[in-house]
């Protein structure tokens, strides 16, 4: 069996299920993670996090939501939720 060195550690970015996507699912330390988020409606709010990655974050009209950041020594996982500006609080 062939031992991975430490170069070839990979780590894994979390976001099955959801409306997220990459070209693939684990990268090296350091390497350029880049995610699309294409599911966007109208007179919807959204908000996007990591709980321990700080990303750049642009949108294209014709992509949608794009994220970048350098993958950390561990495993990321993004997060988002949705919410109807259309819909009015009554307090």
């Amino acid at each position: 069996m062939e031992k991975l060195t430490e170069n070839d550690k990979t780590y894994k970015l979390n976001i099955e299920g959801t409306p997220f996507s990459s070209e693939r699912t684990t990268y090296r330390p350091g390497e350029k993670v880049v995610v699309y988020f294409s599911m966007i409606a109208t007179d919807t709010d959204y908000s996007f996090w990591s709980d321990d990655v700080s990303f750049q974050q642009d949108y294209k009209v014709s992509q949608g939501y794009i994220f970048t950041f350098g993958m950390p020594e561990h495993d990321v996982t993004l997060h988002f939720s949705a919410r109807n500006s259309m819909i009015r609080e009554i307090r």
